[in-house]
């Protein structure tokens, strides 16, 4: 599989090991398209000498936006990994559901735009814009997600322990927490909300 950045193949990784013990079902990378806005084209006639030639002008391209990854989870995520809108609390849990549009089918969603933690582009300003206008066209939700900054706050993929070719260990510059790890933290904390 190939991938447009290390921030996606790091994510990738971390899905992995939540789709080993049956948390996601299914990954889906940079699916589906999301269409915003069509081809708007002008007719202008242009004048010949004995009548006029209809043309057809471009005034606007189409608009469509490509997430990097939809993921399909298991409901035993739910509480854990996931909570639809109205529930989202980002101490909670880290991932929000992509709402209505996708209640209908058979497994939550979530999806997901990934972005490096340093924005040397300012490409995150523009995936903002895309986010709000295909919350308002089709009301769904689709989330950012800075790989380096859920690894802190949840856990790093096992993978993530060694460099991109895998020949030594990478140098992390925050506590790791494996998985198991961080189910255990998350078990306690739902037990106490309970009671």
């Amino acid at each position: 599989m190939t991938f447009d950045s290390d921030e996606e193949k790091y994510f990738y990784w971390y899905l992995e090991d939540l789709k080993k013990i049956g948390f996601v079902e299914e990954i889906i990378p940079q699916h589906p398209v999301i269409s915003l806005s069509d081809k708007k084209e002008i007719k202008m006639f242009e004048q010949l000498k004995t009548k006029q030639k209809p043309l057809s002008h471009t005034l606007l391209h189409k608009h469509i936006y490509t997430p990097d990854f939809t993921i399909v989870w298991n409901e035993i995520a739910a509480d854990i990994f996931t909570s639809y809108i109205g529930g989202f609390n980002e101490k909670n849990t880290p991932f929000i559901l992509a709402n209505s549009a996708f209640k209908s089918v058979d497994k939550p969603r979530s999806i997901i735009e990934i972005k490096p933690s340093f924005d040397q582009h300012n490409m995150t300003r523009a995936f903002t814009l895309n986010q709000k206008w295909i919350y308002n066209k089709h009301d769904i939700y689709v989330q950012l997600i800075k790989p380096v900054e859920l690894f802190k706050k949840t856990f790093i993929p096992t993978r993530y322990i060694w460099t991109n070719n895998g020949t030594r260990r990478r140098k992390i510059n925050f506590k790791i927490k494996l998985l198991k790890e961080y189910l255990c933290q998350r078990k306690k904390v739902l037990n106490l909300s309970k009671k």
